[in-house]
């Protein structure tokens, strides 16, 4: 009989029962729960370093958004059952809370990084804050929110979590291949002349390298040959990746964002009904987002939402700093 444990890949929220053969063969992909002493030995460790930088730092804007969002979260989502609790939180919490995983913000203060938080893509944002008269020589209102906040023995696991990213990403990317697939990369841009074309389009192929495709790769066909000449470590065009689809069983293809794959739902759709062969798709939102979007091919063909997310081009994204 063969032995599995409950673990988890990136979501704590999200149990999986896997073998123990494949989470020890796989130790970056799979994350174990902590038992009770473990967590009360980390949240004693957070007490103790509470005045000092954490062992692990974040790397980039995206990854601070990602820890804001899901240690502070709207307060329509109270569950009295779950890890966190509401309370009022004031910005200036918020940067202490964030302070301990980063060197960005060592000398802002409480007002830049309030304008700082509301230029990003923070959940809690869609609902406005409360302002609470504080009475002293001059009386003034401070912002407020009402949130539910996670419990802070969570905290360190979960900058763990976020910054090792990549490396949970190429643990999973080394498990599709040793499950037979054939992973490739794919990039395109737009049909707009451009005197720095073929060095934007080498700067896509360069990013999808180091973190997802180390082999095959290729670019969209526009019968441009002195671009695809111009272009380091590419394959093909478009024609030689639908022929690599055709010949390869259990492909899976990587693309930096949707619409580096297609802006068009219907030509994807297409694309998936006439090549069986093409089982995944991966969109590289990293630099974004702090995450990738895994997608089934049946889950394209029979979820439109999920198709829609690559029907246009979303206005211009900013990449983390």
């Amino acid at each position: 009989m063969v032995e599995v444990e409950i673990c988890y890949r990136s979501n704590p929220t999200e149990p999986e029962l896997v073998s123990e053969a494949r989470i020890f063969g796989a130790p970056s992909l799979f994350n174990m729960y902590k038992s009770k002493e473990e967590i009360e030995k980390n949240g004693e460790e957070i007490e103790k370093n509470k005045d000092g930088k954490g062992d692990i730092l974040f790397c980039n804007d995206a990854q601070i958004v990602d820890f804001i969002n899901y240690v502070f979260r709207p307060h329509v989502e109270f569950s009295p059952d779950s890890s966190y609790k509401l309370d009022y939180v004031y910005d200036k919490e918020i940067l202490g809370v964030v302070w301990v995983s980063t060197k960005k913000f060592d000398k802002t203060t409480a007002l830049a990084f309030s304008k700082w938080l509301n230029k990003q893509n923070i959940d809690f944002l869609l609902e406005e804050p409360e302002r609470k008269l504080v009475k002293g020589d001059t009386d003034k209102k401070i912002r407020r929110r009402h949130l539910n906040v996670l419990n802070s023995v969570y905290y360190a696991g979960l900058v763990k979590n976020i910054v090792h990213m990549i490396p949970k990403h190429h643990a999973y990317i080394n498990q599709l291949k040793n499950d037979g697939y054939h992973v490739v990369g794919y990039c395109r841009k737009s049909k707009t002349q451009s005197s720095n074309r073929a060095t934007l389009l080498q700067r896509m192929v360069d990013i999808l390298r180091q973190s997802s495709v180390k082999e095959s790769f290729y670019k969209r066909d526009f019968n441009d040959q002195n671009i695809l000449s111009e272009l380091d470590k590419v394959n093909g065009n478009t024609q030689d990746f639908l022929t690599f689809i055709q010949e390869n069983d259990k492909v899976c293809v990587v693309a930096l964002d949707y619409a580096g794959l297609t802006t068009n739902m219907t030509d994807l759709k297409n694309i998936l009904r006439n090549n069986p062969k093409l089982q995944k798709i991966i969109i590289d939102l990293y630099c974004y987002e702090n995450q990738f979007k895994v997608f089934d091919r049946e889950q394209l063909l029979n979820n439109v939402n999920d198709l829609k997310l690559f029907n246009c081009r979303p206005n211009y994204r900013q990449r983390s700093k």
